[in-house]
């Protein structure tokens, strides 16, 4: 007979760095398992495993959800092609700094930023501004 590969499960059809979304990155960082996932938004492991593959749709109630059990943003399920206006993991961070300052702080940055605004430098000419 040779040597005959048999599997007892399907191999994964998807690897991760082609997923359709980061639910499973962000399920991971949170320590969560397939099975917890599912059962806290109403589905069943192999249910939450197909979303994850993107093998059955992800509708916008499943997203809040999810977003809401792993507690992150909907944004940060989808991929940075799906979602022009994701947050880079520095402005993320700066995010979370000022979101954790008590309202003095909050204030405090608020008119910093005001007054850096007021003191910045007009923009550079266009170069056929210049020339015209």
């Amino acid at each position: 007979m040779g040597d005959r590969v048999v599997y007892l499960f399907t191999p994964m059809t998807k690897p991760t760095d082609n997923l359709p979304n980061r639910i499973r990155i962000v399920r991971k960082e949170r320590g969560k398992t397939l099975e917890q996932l599912g059962e806290a938004i109403g589905v069943s492991k192999q249910m939450m495993g197909m979303i994850e593959r993107g093998d059955r749709p992800l509708t916008l109630v499943r997203q809040r959800a999810i977003a809401r059990e792993l507690q992150c943003d909907v944004a940060d399920l989808l991929l940075a092609s799906d979602n022009p206006y994701a947050l880079k993991d520095d402005e993320r961070a700066l995010l979370d700094s000022y979101r954790a300052l008590d309202a003095v702080g909050r204030r405090t940055v608020s008119n910093l930023a005001d007054n850096m605004v007021e003191w910045g430098t007009p923009p550079a000419e266009d170069d056929a501004q210049k020339t015209a």
